[in-house]
């Protein structure tokens, strides 16, 4: 099974770059991996899709006093530093206080030690995990043993949760006993929570500040369109063969 040996992520970003150009490795399995080699690997990845998009990819963001910075403003004094072995360092490199041609990895590092300090990727790992239990294929197979249809063929899914069914699924979700409804219900948290941000403030002095941001109720309509999505992912991946693609290495 495709998915026992890929990521659902790195699945995706092998669909995309049929249409895009082919970007630095990056896993979300090392990043939750809580191993701190593995983390830093993943921020580190991440970094230089920013770099070589341009900052066109939306995994990473970095601000500067509240200014969002640009790849260009780091990469000018990077290459400065590496073609001509200065000690110049740009905004982002004096404040992490290194030359700008370790930027790099001194960033990961930074980044990776607020991750590992603080319970937010834990946290986040169990509420993506605990609320989707089957899998949108799973998910799929449930509706269609109920409906007589592909999920992804439906076109009313029924109305969207009320703020009362995500309280008790938030208090007493069980898998085993859930209905369908409170699965779909709860593979939509599990979306939300997959799809939110993570904010690190760091700021001198001060211990980092470790949030999820951007948390927004995904809409419960858009299972079907998951679901063929779904469906193109595997399709691709498997398409590749083994040989293509990187094993993913769960988290430990």
């Amino acid at each position: 099974m495709i998915k026992a040996r890929h990521c659902r992520f790195c699945l995706h970003d092998y669909l995309r770059a049929t249409r895009v150009p082919a970007v630095h490795r990056y896993c979300p399995l090392d990043l939750y991996s809580s191993d701190p080699a593995r983390v830093e690997r993943a921020v580190e990845a991440l970094w230089d899709r920013w770099m070589d998009s341009q900052g066109g990819t939306n995994n990473l963001r970095i601000f500067l006093d509240g200014r969002k910075l640009h790849p260009t403003e780091v990469r000018e004094r990077v290459e400065m530093a590496a073609d001509y072995q200065v000690g110049d360092r740009s905004a982002l490199a004096n404040r992490l206080g290194v030359d700008a041609s370790a930027l790099p990895s001194a960033f990961a590092a930074h980044i990776a030690s607020a991750l590992l300090a603080s319970p937010m990727l834990r946290r986040l790992a169990e509420l993506q995990r605990t609320l989707d239990p089957l899998d949108i294929e799973g998910l799929d197979g449930r509706y269609a043993a109920e409906h007589r249809q592909a999920l992804e063929d439906a076109e009313d899914v029924g109305s969207e949760a009320t703020v009362a069914e995500l309280e008790a699924i938030a208090e007493r979700f069980d898998p085993a006993t859930a209905t369908l409804r409170e699965l779909e219900l709860a593979y939509i948290l599990s979306a939300s929570f997959k799809d939110c941000s993570i904010f690190v403030r760091m700021v001198e002095g001060a211990p980092p500040v470790v949030k999820a941001v951007d948390v927004d109720m995904k809409q419960l309509a858009k299972l079907p369109a998951y679901a063929r999505l779904d469906r193109s992912i595997r399709e691709a991946g498997l398409a590749a063969g083994p040989d293509v693609l990187p094993i993913c290495t769960s988290p430990s």
